[in-house]
């Protein structure tokens, strides 16, 4: 084969590998190979199961016992707890029912006013006694 026709011969496979390349989407569409998912008008139908539902959120329950020893904490009553909420209701404003019963709201009480969540007895002290 002459020089004259193998520069020919490379053009036109460079020609028709450029249009192959970029109509390549145009092709397998010809072909029935496209990537697009194809368009229905169908309506969907019922048969499809329903979606599990999210797993309930546990929140766990407060066991409330009598604390006799210290420190006092979450889950304690007494009559100790509810003169610990009279003296943050007084002392702090916090809002508590006085019901002996330490709960979220007396541990969220403690920690505004600036106690731990755990009272030992120098806080209770402190607590009882305090003047604002």
């Amino acid at each position: 084969m002459s020089k004259k026709k193998k520069i020919i011969a490379i053009v036109i496979v460079a020609i028709i590998g450029t249009i192959i390349f970029w109509k390549r989407a145009w092709i397998k569409e010809k072909l029935g190979m496209s990537e697009k998912p194809e368009e229905t008008t169908d309506k969907p139908t019922d048969d499809s199961s329903p979606r599990p539902s999210p797993p309930a959120v546990i929140t766990p329950k407060v066991i409330y016992q009598n604390c006799d020893t210290l420190p006092m904490k979450l889950g304690c009553k007494g009559e100790k707890v509810k003169k610990v909420q009279e003296s943050l209701n007084r002392n702090f404003k916090a809002g508590l029912v006085a019901d002996g019963y330490f709960g979220p709201a007396t541990e969220k009480a403690l920690v505004n006013a600036g106690y731990k969540k755990e009272l030992g007895v120098f806080d209770i002290v402190r607590l009882m006694y305090l003047k604002p």
